[in-house]
């Protein structure tokens, strides 16, 4: 049986890709990820199967260009949140069951991350497709800076003001989980492009999205 992670993330971007080169487009912007893993291809372990797809997608995607000419840019994007985001996601499931005042239980959240908010992933990906062709080695996107997911999620609770409702340490954390910062001096260069939004901003931004999902909600606290 092919896994899911191929069909829907190797087959279809690799679809996508050819389609581009047999119709000679101008420019492909292809989201990689953070998940992916760094160093030596011989030596470098994918952490999900999700990472390996996405790896597998970033390597097709600079033999083409390579080899066939096609014009792929690969913004590797930290770790996105904002309005809109799936559900199960850690921000909107956080900040979901605390608008709805239950309780959610979590992992330590002691995994570091670079958290990027999609206003400025969105501007990223719209200077990729415009500007003077960058090449396709992957450009990080994000903040260059690590924030735990525990210090990120006590600020949804202390924006909501329902912090107390954060149950940390109750499911296991996952294994060989990828920390990685963006390095923006790629971005800054190719890209003129740098993060506008704080994480707390961010996060502020999200919850007044949230809140009209919610009826008859009442947050405690404002940004």
């Amino acid at each position: 049986l092919i896994p899911a992670s191929v069909r829907n993330d190797v087959v279809a971007t690799l679809n996508v890709l050819l389609e581009a080169k047999r119709r000679r487009t101008t420019r492909v912007v292809m989201a990689g990820s953070m998940e992916e893993p760094s160093g030596d291809a011989a030596e470098a372990v994918p952490s999900s199967p999700y990472a390996a797809a996405k790896w597998v997608t970033a390597g097709y995607a600079r033999m083409l260009a390579t080899l066939h000419d096609l014009p792929v840019v690969v913004p590797r994007l930290m770790m996105t949140y904002g309005p809109g985001q799936k559900a199960y996601k850690v921000v909107p499931a956080t900040m979901l069951s605390l608008l709805k005042n239950r309780p959610i239980n979590l992992g330590s959240g002691s995994r570091l991350v670079d958290w990027v908010y999609i206003d400025d992933v969105t501007d990223a990906f719209m200077r990729a497709a415009v500007l003077p062709y960058p090449g396709a080695a992957s450009i990080d996107i994000g903040s260059g800076q690590l924030v735990s997911v525990r210090d990120c999620l006590q600020t949804i609770g202390d924006l909501t003001g329902r912090g107390h409702l954060l149950n940390f340490g109750i499911l296991p954390d996952r294994p060989l989980e990828m920390v990685r910062a963006a390095d923006g001096e790629r971005a800054a260069r190719l890209l003129d492009w740098r993060p506008s939004t704080t994480l707390r901003e961010g996060l502020a931004l999200t919850k007044e999205s949230m809140v009209k999902l919610v009826p008859n909600v009442r947050s405690t606290s404002s940004a």
